[in-house]
Parts: C-alpha cells; sequence; structure tokens
C-alpha cells in the first residue's frame, strides 16, 4: 500500500506545473498595451479560437489632470475592425472596463486621445 501512494504522489508531482502556468480552468490575462502615452493604436492579438468571456481593463497613470480614450476593436480577419467598448479615462477615474462575450479572433486597442503630465495607457485583457 504505501508503494501505491508513493507512486501516486511521485506521479501527482510530476504532472504539476508551475504556479501561476496556464492549464486548464485557469485565467491569464494579456496586455494590449502597455503605457502608452501617445494617440497610436496597438497590434492585433491573436486570441485562441473558443475563447469567449473576455474582461477589458484600462488603467490611466500619470500626474494629477491626466485624461485619455481608449477603443477596444474586435475582427475576424485582421483587417475589418469593429468597435467592442470605449473606455473613457480621467484624473477621477484612473481605471474602467467592460465584459465581452463575443470571441473575436483579433483584438486591438487604440488610444484615441491622452493629455497630461506623465500620461500613459495600460489596457488589460483577462480571459
Amino acid at each position: 500500500m504505501k508503494k501505491i501512494v508513493s507512486i501516486f504522489l511521485v506521479l501527482m508531482l510530476a504532472s504539476s506545473t508551475a504556479f501561476g502556468a496556464t492549464q486548464p480552468g485557469y485565467k491569464q490575462s494579456t496586455k494590449l498595451l502597455t503605457s502608452v502615452s501617445t494617440v497610436s493604436t496597438g497590434d492585433a492579438y491573436v486570441f485562441p479560437m473558443g475563447a469567449g468571456l473576455r474582461t477589458h481593463q484600462a488603467v490611466l497613470e500619470g500626474a494629477s489632470a491626466t485624461d485619455a480614450t481608449v477603443i477596444v476593436s474586435g475582427s475576424n480577419d485582421g483587417v475589418n475592425w469593429i468597435p467592442m467598448g470605449t473606455l473613457i479615462l480621467t484624473t477621477a477615474t484612473k481605471t474602467n472596463g467592460f465584459v465581452s462575450q463575443a470571441p473575436w479572433i483579433f483584438e486591438r486597442a487604440q488610444v484615441t486621445s491622452i493629455s497630461g503630465t506623465g500620461a500613459a495607457v495600460t489596457l488589460i485583457v483577462g480571459d
């Protein structure tokens, strides 16, 4: 019996992965924008097929009197983009977000306006 339990424990340890690794049932996040401080369009990100429910969170960094607007868009061909949501960020509201159930293959984010000392936007998508 001890031998069976020992073998079982060895197999369990061998099959486990490092903490935080992606496994079925685990959630992960992807940054579509990282500390963007100019009006610009981020690169398209390809999501795995079947990924459905996603959370989108924009965060505004900077000193007082900062603001920014971010548009998140989805596409199935990576060429034609459909706006999914617009996130307005201000000094008073430094973070904003929305949830999407549309499983777009591609997603990207655009900073359409940004102002203020040290203003920068990060957009994180969780799936």
